[in-house]
């Protein structure tokens, strides 16, 4: 439920200095991404509903189940599968790569 209520909160936090204790520069943040990027993982997407929005906080939390992949890597992946790239998406926290087979 907190992962669904941070997005609508428009209140900004101003640091007025860097904060190198915590990894934090000065500046403007709003509630929602300062958290969630800095402290705690706390998602909720209405297109995946509460069970699979549910999965992606187990995921981030349970690292023996996690991984994290460079975009590099992942690129990798499809060229040694014979797969184009037709899509790539990356944010601070993920990459999300689309493709299709080459034809032979």
């Amino acid at each position: 439920m907190l992962g669904k209520a941070l997005p609508s909160l428009q209140e900004k936090v101003v640091l007025e200095e860097d904060l190198p204790l915590l990894g934090l520069k000065k500046g403007e943040y709003g509630v929602h991404s300062l958290l969630y990027y800095n402290f705690l993982k706390c998602f909720y997407n209405a297109t995946f509903g509460e069970k699979y929005s549910t999965l992606v906080n187990y995921d981030w939390y349970h690292p023996p189940f996690a991984y994290r992949y460079t975009i590099d890597e992942m690129k990798a992946w499809f060229h040694e599968n014979n797969l184009e790239i037709t899509e790539t998406i990356s944010a601070d926290v993920q990459h999300y790569v689309t493709g299709v087979r080459i034809p032979t």
